[in-house]
C-alpha cells in the first residue's frame, strides 16, 4: 500500500518544509553567494562537507537537501544530520533551535528506519533530553519525537495501551498552537491503529483529528478534514453511501444508473506499484461477472489527467474513472479522498446490490469472494 506523501507520517518532515518564511526571508536578504548557496547550486551531497553559514541559510539548504531525490538516502540523511548540528550551535532563538532540533529528528529516525541502532538511540536520548529542557518550545519537540517513536511501536501496544496513547497525545496536542508536525504525528497513531483495529483508529481519528479541522493553514486544515473522513468510512459497514463526481469525459456520474449493482470503488494511482500489480485481476473480475451485476468506480489519485488518461488507454481498462478538471481537487485532494479519509492507495469500498457498504479495503481472493457472495443477493433495494 501507497501512502498518502503529504500526510503521511510524522517523519516525513521534508514534505512540509521545516523552514519558516521569515527564515527564508533572512537567507534572501543575505549574501546571494554564501557558501550554502554555492553548495545547493554544485547540487552535491556530502555529509563530510556541509558548508557554513548562518542557521537560517542552513536551514533553508536542509529543507533542500531533504527534497533531494538523486542522491543516496543514507548520504542526505547524513548529511541533514551533521546541517542540523551546526544550526543547533550557532542558533541564538528558541524558534531556530525547534527547527534544528526537527530535522536532527528527522535524520536520526530515517538512519533508525534502515536498521542504524547508534541512530535510533541518539533518538532516543534526544527525546529524553528535550522533554526535560525547561524552554516549553523544546520540551514540547521532545514530546513530540517520543510519541512518534510510541506511532512506531503501535503494532506491539495492547488495547488498553492504544487508548493511553490517543489519550497521552489528545492531552499533549490540547494547549498547542499546532502545526504540520503535531499533525503528522497524529495521523501515525492513527494509521497504525487502523491497520490493528478499524473501530479503535475510528475513535482516534475523530479525537485527534479535532484539533487541525479548523486550522488557518490549509494543509492541516485539510488532512483535519481528512481525518474525520476517516473516521466516517471505518463506520460505514452496513450504511448507505452515494459516490458523485466527473468522469473523464466531463460529465457528472449517473448514481442511479448503479442501482442494484455490486460496486467496487477503487482508490488508485498510476505510480502505485500494489494497484498496478492488482489490475490484471480486477479486469478478469469485471470482465467475468459485470454481466451479473459487478461494476468498478475507480478514483486516480494522480494530479497528471493525461496521463491518467494515457494509462488507462494502454492498459484498456473498461471501467469509469472520477478525476476532477480542477486541477486542485486532484491527487491528495480529490473531494473523495478528503470525504472518505483516503491517505493510502490502493483503498476500497465495496458497496452492496441495496447500496450499503458491505466490505472495506478487501483485495484479491478475499475481494472475489465478497463479490460473489454479494451478487448472489437478490436486486432489491436500491442505491
Amino acid at each position: 500500500m501507497e501512502s498518502h506523501s503529504g500526510t503521511a507520517t510524522f517523519w516525513r518532515l521534508a514534505s512540509f518544509a521545516v523552514v519558516s518564511l521569515s527564515l527564508t526571508s533572512a537567507l534572501n536578504a543575505a549574501d546571494g553567494k554564501s557558501a550554502v548557496t554555492r553548495s545547493q547550486e554544485s547540487n552535491r551531497v556530502d555529509p563530510n562537507s556541509v558548508p557554513d553559514g548562518s542557521p537560517a541559510q542552513l536551514l533553508v539548504y536542509i529543507n533542500k537537501l531533504q527534497a533531494e531525490r538523486e542522491a543516496p538516502a543514507q548520504t542526505v540523511q547524513m548529511a541533514v544530520l551533521s546541517a542540523s548540528e551546526k544550526v543547533l550551535v550557532g542558533a541564538r532563538d528558541e524558534m531556530t533551535l525547534v527547527h534544528g532540533v526537527r530535522a536532527k529528528a528527522w535524520a536520526l529516525r530515517k538512519l533508525a528506519a534502515a536498521g542504524d541502532s547508534v541512530a535510533r538511540t541518539r533518538l532516543l536520548k534526544l527525546a529524553a533530553e528535550l522533554r526535560k529542557d525547561t524552554r516549553r518550545g523544546l520540551a514540547a519537540e521532545g514530546s513530540l519525537i517520543y510519541f512518534g517513536l510510541r506511532a512506531d511501536n503501535v503494532a506491539n501496544l495492547s488495547t488498553e495501551e492504544l487508548q493511553k496513547l490517543v489519550q497521552d497525545l489528545d492531552d499533549f496536542l490540547a494547549p498547542l498552537k499546532v502545526d504540520r508536525a503535531h499533525m503528522n504525528v497524529a495521523i501515525a497513531v492513527c494509521q497504525g491503529i487502523e491497520k490493528r483495529d478499524p473501530s479503535a483508529a475510528a475513535q482516534a481519528y475523530d479525537a485527534l483529528g479535532a484539533h487541525f479541522v479548523a486550522h488557518q493553514d490549509r494543509v492541516v486544515a485539510l488532512e483535519g478534514d481528512r481525518m474525520t473522513g476517516a473516521a466516517a468510512r471505518l463506520r460505514l459497514i452496513g450504511k448507505s453511501v452515494e459516490i458523485s463526481g466527473e468522469v473523464l469525459s466531463g460529465a457528472e456520474l449517473d448514481w442511479s444508473s448503479y442501482k442494484g449493482k455490486v460496486v467496487l470503488v477503487d482508490f488508485w494511482a498510476t505510480w502505485c506499484g500494489p494497484c498496478n500489480a492488482e489490475l490484471p485481476a480486477l479486469k478478469a473480475l469485471y470482465a467475468r461477472d459485470r454481466a451479473r451485476g459487478f461494476e468498478i468506480i475507480a478514483v486516480p489519485l494522480d494530479e497528471d489527467l493525461a496521463k491518467v488518461k494515457q494509462f488507462l488507454a494502454q492498459q484498456e481498462v473498461p471501467w469509469t474513472n472520477l478525476m476532477s478538471a480542477d486541477p486542485a481537487s486532484r491527487g491528495w485532494n480529490d473531494p473523495r479522498a478528503i470525504q472518505f479519509g483516503v491517505s493510502a492507495v490502493p483503498t476500497t469500498l465495496l458497496i452492496d446490490r441495496q447500496g450499503r457498504v458491505a466490505a472495506l479495503n478487501t483485495h484479491g481472493e478475499e475481494l472475489e469472494q465478497k463479490v460473489q457472495q454479494l451478487l448472489a443477493e437478490p436486486q432489491t433495494a436500491s442505491k
